[in-house]
């Protein structure tokens, strides 16, 4: 018995050393493939959902994820590192795909394209096959997510577009506030997409600081590129339009229209139909591409749709003013819905196309207002066309910082090309949020000359 015990514990021993074999990937082969061609040590990997589609639809569906995440699986175990993000520094091997699905199988084609830091190169195509009784079948189901996917994959379609920094303009960007809820929600719902992009690379102005912010914004640069654009030094600019109408009416959208977004009239059914458009256009004010994508309203949140619903009943007022004159207002952290916390400073940026006299008012959570700039009393001199304008750095000898109470509030300015008086104290309209913006449009109206006015919403709130 001594005899025999002895190699039955040895070939334990040897047993133990070897590797665990994992369960294959449907992947593993093509990585191989790739392997020989583009260099673990020479390249990262990139792979998005937004990139990988069904063939008959265009639609990148759940599966789309699922397919990702066997791609990054794969790479990874052949040593590549796999990138979260698309840089455009490196040599990346970028990985796209598209499928046919039938009863039994589902026939995937990858694509697999080279960047070579300033251009793609040639690709190449390889195909697996999956049993398509080893998934779930909502794989197979479009959900929110996957329209925001489709919706970026259908921009980066343009084979002249190269990767660039964009800037995503929010809804109420150009013509005024809509509803700080419904251009969030929006905002978020496309977030991870353009961040996932292989194309789009969207750029934030957090961590910037002011003095660098004065150098990116010259009077002389002739660009339509927005002030936030500027500011980013952004390739582009991405902007948005939607409208809700009833399935039934597709062909004659008759609807509430408040600036850009057509909204839910009141009591319509959830089969509504959403149209999301979107338009990309450069510096110079040129259209790169644009796309549109139609989803049902009952994909939506509710909490969405009653916002919907409840700004068509009560429309909040568009920027106004004379199409002479152009006034563009944005904060250190950009623009549409934005966040500070107790204690922050808060910034304001100011740009306008023609010289102009600015006055900057706060609507607070309670609507109640206080003019910020300028101070009552002082003399107020026309800020030159073009020039940056900060509030407080270049305008007031104190700081706005955040304190309680907490809540939304609205920063409004209006430019005027000739002096206005604003009464002190603030009262009767001039002193209610719903009331002074068409108060002090009516004292801008009677100088006679030209005006424009645009805001900002501030959520502000205690350090999490």
């Amino acid at each position: 018995m001594k005899n025999c015990k002895m190699p039955w514990l040895i070939g334990l021993a040897l047993l133990s050393l070897l590797p665990l074999r994992v369960a294959a990937s449907p992947l593993d082969e093509i990585v191989e493939k790739a392997s020989d061609r583009w260099p673990a040590d020479r390249y990262e990997v990139f792979s998005s959902a937004n990139d990988c589609v069904e063939a008959k639809t265009g639609l990148s569906l759940p599966f789309a994820q699922k397919v990702v995440g066997w791609a990054r699986e794969s790479f990874k175990g052949r040593g590549y590192r796999v990138a979260e993000r698309f840089s455009p520094g490196r040599e990346t091997l970028v990985i796209k795909c598209r499928w046919d699905k039938t009863e039994k199988e589902i026939d995937v084609t990858f694509q697999l394209i080279p960047w070579e830091k300033k251009h793609f190169g040639s690709a190449e195509w390889v195909s697996s096959k999956i049993a398509t009784s080893s998934l779930e079948v909502g794989l197979f189901t479009s959900d929110l997510a996957s329209w925001a996917r489709t919706m970026v994959h259908r921009l980066e379609q343009d084979k002249n577009l190269l990767p660039q920094k964009i800037h995503v303009r929010p809804f109420g960007a150009e013509d005024g506030v809509i509803n700080a809820m419904v251009e969030a929600f929006f905002a978020q719902w496309l977030h991870d997409p353009l961040r996932q992009s292989s194309v789009f690379i969207p750029v934030e102005l957090a961590g910037v600081s002011v003095n660098e912010l004065r150098g990116r914004v010259r009077p002389e640069q002739n660009e339509l590129v927005s002030l936030t654009g500027s500011l980013l030094q952004a390739d582009s600019e991405l902007t948005f339009r939607i409208h809700v109408a009833p399935a039934a009416a597709n062909n004659n959208r008759s609807v509430v229209a408040i600036n850009k977004i057509n909204l839910l009239p009141s009591g319509s059914a959830d089969h509504s139909e959403v149209v999301i458009g979107t338009r990309l256009m450069d510096r110079q004010g040129k259209k790169l591409t644009e796309s549109e994508i139609k989803i049902s309203a009952d994909q939506l949140p509710q909490k969405v749709r009653l916002a919907l619903t409840n700004a068509s009943d009560h429309p909040t007022a568009a920027a106004q003013g004379s199409p002479a004159m152009k006034l563009e207002l944005t904060t250190t952290k950009g623009e549409g819905l934005v966040h500070y916390r107790n204690g922050e400073l808060m910034q304001f940026l100011i740009r306008t196309d023609q010289p102009a006299y600015i006055h900057l008012f706060n609507i607070d959570s309670a609507s109640k207002v206080a003019l910020l700039y300028p101070a009552f009393g002082s003399r107020q001199e026309a800020l030159p066309e073009r020039k940056l304008f900060i509030v407080p750095d270049d305008a007031l000898p104190y700081e706005l910082k955040v304190q309680p109470p907490f809540g939304q509030e609205i920063i409004w300015a209006i430019a005027t090309s000739t002096p206005i008086t604003i009464p002190d104290p603030l009262t009767g309209e001039l002193a209610e949020g719903a009331t002074v913006k068409q108060a002090v449009r009516e004292i801008a109206k009677k100088s006679g000359g030209a005006f424009a006015d645009q805001d900002v919403l501030v959520q502000t709130g205690p350090v999490e």
